[in-house]
């Protein structure tokens, strides 16, 4: 599932010329599983990826006033995120990276059935090798809780924030540190039990062996 996802989002992805390098930006950050919900209009993204966004949202019959950001608390630029907006008869998602963003999508076309969907925005370091992490995730109505296996053995729990009016729920989780990269998913229900576990060291592969 995380593969034919990621697979989709690239498919679909829209470069906006001249929008890489505020994405590139030097700077290291703690491992977070942290989000915050902010209007589009309002989003810390570099402005050709905004533009490209709202007119996208146009396009879908998205009213402007519903778009928001679902990004990682505390990061003064975002390297990548979810937008979500009502378009005219569901609420709708699209999803950018530093290299571009989706056209926007039914959440619920989006999330595959699934009850997580997980893409990760991954970037090198100096050697070529995974040096930064960023995992976008969708989580059905009916999870309560969704938490991480980090490299270092450590169990955190992201928080899931919700927006929209379709009962999805929305995480992210940023890291520059290779011990707290995420290896593996995990969602919980309301009673606690294991809903959906997904692997991710595909997803967090050097950039350079990723397909």
């Amino acid at each position: 599932m995380t593969k034919r996802w990621i697979a989709a989002v690239a498919g679909a992805v829209v470069v906006a010329a001249g929008a890489m390098v505020p994405f590139l930006l030097p700077g290291s950050a703690g491992a977070r599983g942290r989000s915050d919900i902010v209007a589009l209009n309002a989003a810390p993204i570099p402005p050709p990826f905004k533009d490209g966004i709202a007119s996208a949202a146009r396009t879908a019959g998205i009213a402007a006033s519903t778009l928001v950001e679902v990004a990682p608390s505390g990061k003064p630029m975002s390297r990548a995120g979810l937008v979500i907006g009502h378009g005219r008869a569901a609420d709708m998602v699209a999803f950018f990276t530093a290299h571009g963003f989706t056209n926007f999508r039914d959440v619920a076309d989006a999330a595959q059935g699934d009850e997580l969907t997980i893409g990760a925005s991954i970037q090198p370091d100096a050697h070529g090798d995974t040096g930064h992490v960023q995992l976008l995730g969708i989580a059905a109505p009916d999870v309560a809780r969704a938490t991480l296996e980090l490299r270092s053995g450590a169990m955190l729990d992201v928080e899931l924030v919700k927006a929209g009016s379709a009962g999805y729920s929305f995480f992210t989780y940023v890291s520059d540190d290779p011990v707290t990269f995420p290896t593996v998913a995990h969602v919980f229900d309301p009673a606690g039990a294991e809903r959906q576990r997904e692997d991710l060291a595909s997803a967090i592969a050097p950039p350079k062996n990723v397909s």
